[in-house]
């Protein structure tokens, strides 16, 4: 297995956008606690909080297939460039407001819908960016490493961020963010690749005629492509099933099994390790595990850790509840990712080049739109029973999903 890593090391321009994307996660999970922690501070308000929450969603579910239309006409890597310059000035310029004091939620709100946007170019755009600086054979390891790298980059950024806000402050943070975005734009500017851009004439020149069509092209081009539409399915209901896992979670830790905030915490940390392990250890999961199975192995596997969460609520003795939350975490953690891995790849081998910023934009944004639904049928459903009870029913819901997928004939083109 390491030997299959070693080879990366021949694709110089993949591995200086995993250097970058390394360097951006490190910034970006500093951002994100430092982000919160201001919008806190200056709204103390929980509507205006919900409100900014909210509004983070918003270019992810309606921009990014926009932005995957356009991307394919200009050059990934200007586009990269582009994002990752607007990236650092808006970092730059929160962080001099936030010390002048004159920040405010409206404002905020602006920040934060420009910084979607941003984001929401930059990923069609590096999705499409990938087939053109990493040669096929080596999607799994190069997926792999990517996810490790980024995992283990946010883990220490988010380590770091309470030291730093302590310290420093939370425009140290902005700054910090600011200059990884900086060191990003620097990194991939260096990188030289062949690339196809889609030539300008007369009867494709844009216009809102010409939009429409390469749109309705990229969804009929996806849901046409067995092995592509089954990712994106699983992708959409796998993160809809995952939505009350990261909601309720500290909350059934604590209010459901009387536990510590100290097991929160060590549960967290499992959640990290296992995801880690299953993107290293996905190349050989794969090459063991055939595909089909592994995706149904995975939704079973997040059904029964939602039963046995609630089983852990019959048991008397912490030790061994304990035990088993950290057992089951790091066991269905490991498959989750692996999968997650798996999914990724097999979306970047059955999507032709011209097709991929579509797909990918389409394929994100069809995934990010479960959370705000899932979070309002939670929302509603938490009204009539408890976390205990949807815990079980989302376990049921994952099972079965995860068999009737086994099944279709869609899956079987895995």
């Amino acid at each position: 297995m390491l030997s299959n890593y070693k080879l990366l090391l021949k694709e110089k321009g993949y591995m200086r956008v995993l250097v970058a994307n390394v360097i951006s996660d490190f910034g970006n999970s500093m951002d994100n606690i430092a982000f919160s922690w201001m919008v806190y501070e200056i709204t103390n308000n929980a509507t205006w909080i919900a409100i900014i929450f909210g509004a983070s969603m918003l270019p992810m579910i309606f921009l990014q297939p926009i932005f995957g239309v356009l991307v394919e006409r200009v050059s990934k890597k200007r586009i990269i460039l582009l994002a990752d310059f607007l990236g650092m000035l808006i970092m730059f310029t929160t962080a001099t407001l936030y010390i002048m004091g004159l920040l405010n939620p409206v404002m905020l709100l602006v920040i934060t819908l420009i910084n979607a946007s941003i984001e929401s170019l930059r990923i069609p755009a590096g999705v499409a960016m990938v087939p053109k600086i990493l040669s096929k054979e080596n999607y799994t390891t190069g997926t792999a490493l990517s996810r490790s790298a980024c995992q283990i980059s946010s883990l220490i950024g988010l380590s770091a961020t309470g030291l730093i806000l302590g310290v420093f402050g939370i425009q140290a943070a902005l700054i910090i963010d600011g200059i990884t975005f900086l060191i990003s734009f620097l990194i991939i500017s260096t990188i030289k690749y062949k690339e196809k851009i889609i030539e300008v004439t007369v009867k494709n020149k844009m216009n809102i005629q010409r939009f429409i069509i390469e749109l309705k092209e990229g969804f009929i081009y996806l849901l046409n492509n067995p092995s592509l539409s089954s990712v994106c399915s699983w992708g959409v209901v796998i993160n809809f099933i995952g939505i009350p896992l990261s909601t309720y979670i500290a909350l059934f830790i604590g209010d459901y099994l009387h536990l510590s905030v100290e097991v929160y915490s060590l549960i967290s940390i499992c959640f990290t390790v296992g995801m880690l392990l299953g993107s290293l250890l996905s190349p050989w999961i794969m090459k063991k595990i055939k595909s089909k199975k592994l995706f149904l192995m995975s939704g079973i596997t997040v059904g029964v850790y939602y039963l046995v969460l609630y089983a852990t609520t019959l048991l008397n003795t912490k030790w061994l509840t304990v035990l088993i939350l950290i057992t089951t975490t790091i066991i269905q953690s490991i498959f989750c990712s692996a999968t997650s891995v798996l999914a990724m790849v097999k979306f970047m081998e059955c999507v032709d080049e011209d097709y991929m910023a579509r797909a990918a934009s389409i394929f994100n944004s069809s995934v990010t739109m479960a959370t705000p639904i899932a979070t309002i049928g939670l929302t509603f459903l938490s009204l009539f029973i408890g976390v205990d009870i949807i815990f079980i029913l989302f376990g049921i819901i994952s099972i079965t999903f995860a068999i009737l997928f086994d099944k279709s004939k869609r899956a079987s083109k895995l």
